[in-house]
């Protein structure tokens, strides 16, 4: 197990109380639920009464809900760039409306990232990963895992007390990330949480042209669930990035530069690494890159 020295464990609560600063003061049963750990468990972190009362596995929980790192040169930066600016735009709105959408963009831009920052800093907001919650059975109870019910049961028994949580929650929203991922029972999940949930609770999709092409074959071909799926979240892809392809290449290169600048290179070390995660077979920037470019040029700084 895990464990962490005073000195982190003061650091961590110091990032607890921020984090529920940036999440706009939301109340400390809400926040706990955010966090994953009990009400209690809080209070007796503001208190600063954690001794016997918070254990490593709780801290561990801790540490991971606030991002934090032993190593300096791990410390990842929030950086805008055009497709946070949009999405983060997006989500705000589908949260506050209980709208639905969907996107299906470019791989590499920080669609996920952005989904992340976002559920951090807001909240009742919910993010499923449907790479790895892509059945029905492991879909449903990921939703429940989010919205913080028991996932055991039958499996209509589970999502029904999971919508009934959502409807308690104030101004919810849930983010499927690579949604291009779901199987059909589990995407067929969706039209069940839209009727159930209408107007009360944002829904939004996120993935890249495969999903695109996935659903606009189902409503082709007639597919069981797909025209409906389809009509209920708004028969439209959004897209942040230009349809032109060189004022494309142009926003990827300059959302690299703003992440790479974000996260403390010099601008020798900005032509370098810009240069690296630049494709010119595809006349693209991919954002998964310059992390690595990133950590590239801080393990040479530092050696």
């Amino acid at each position: 197990m895990v464990q962490f020295t005073d000195d982190e464990k003061k650091r961590i609560t110091e990032m607890v109380a921020q984090l529920q600063e940036q999440t706009g003061g939301v109340s400390d049963r809400k926040f706990a639920v955010k966090l994953g750990i009990s009400n209690a468990t809080l209070t007796y972190i503001k208190k600063d009464d954690t001794r016997s009362r918070v254990g490593d596995s709780t801290w561990l929980i801790l540490a991971q809900a606030v991002n934090f790192t032993r190593n300096a040169d791990d410390v990842w930066h929030f950086a805008e760039t055009k497709v946070s600016k949009y999405l983060f735009t997006q989500f705000a709105a589908a949260q506050q409306f209980g709208a639905t959408a969907m996107m299906a963009d470019e791989p590499g831009i920080g669609k996920t990232f952005c989904m992340r920052e976002y559920a951090r800093t807001h909240a009742e907001v919910m993010c499923i990963d449907c790479s790895v919650s892509n059945t029905k059975a492991s879909f449903i109870r990921a939703i429940a895992k989010a919205v913080g019910v028991t996932g055991k049961g039958r499996l209509q028994e589970v999502l029904d007390s999971a919508i009934y949580a959502v409807k308690l929650m104030d101004k919810p929203l849930f983010i499927f990330d690579e949604a291009g991922d779901l199987e059909n029972g589990a995407l067929l999940q969706l039209k069940k949480l839209y009727n159930a949930l209408e107007g009360r609770c944002g829904l939004y999709l996120l993935g890249s042209d495969g999903f695109k092409s996935k659903i606009q074959r189902g409503v082709e071909y007639d597919k069981l669930g797909y025209t409906e799926i389809y009509s209920r979240f708004d028969c439209n892809f959004k897209k942040a990035l230009s349809a032109n392809l060189t004022e494309q290449a142009a926003e990827m290169k300059q959302m690299a530069f703003a992440v790479m600048k974000a996260n403390g290179l010099s601008d020798t070390e900005l032509q370098t690494a810009i240069a690296a995660c630049f494709d010119p077979r595809r006349g693209r920037c991919d954002l998964r890159r310059t992390e690595r470019e990133v950590l590239k040029a801080r393990r040479k700084r530092n050696s």
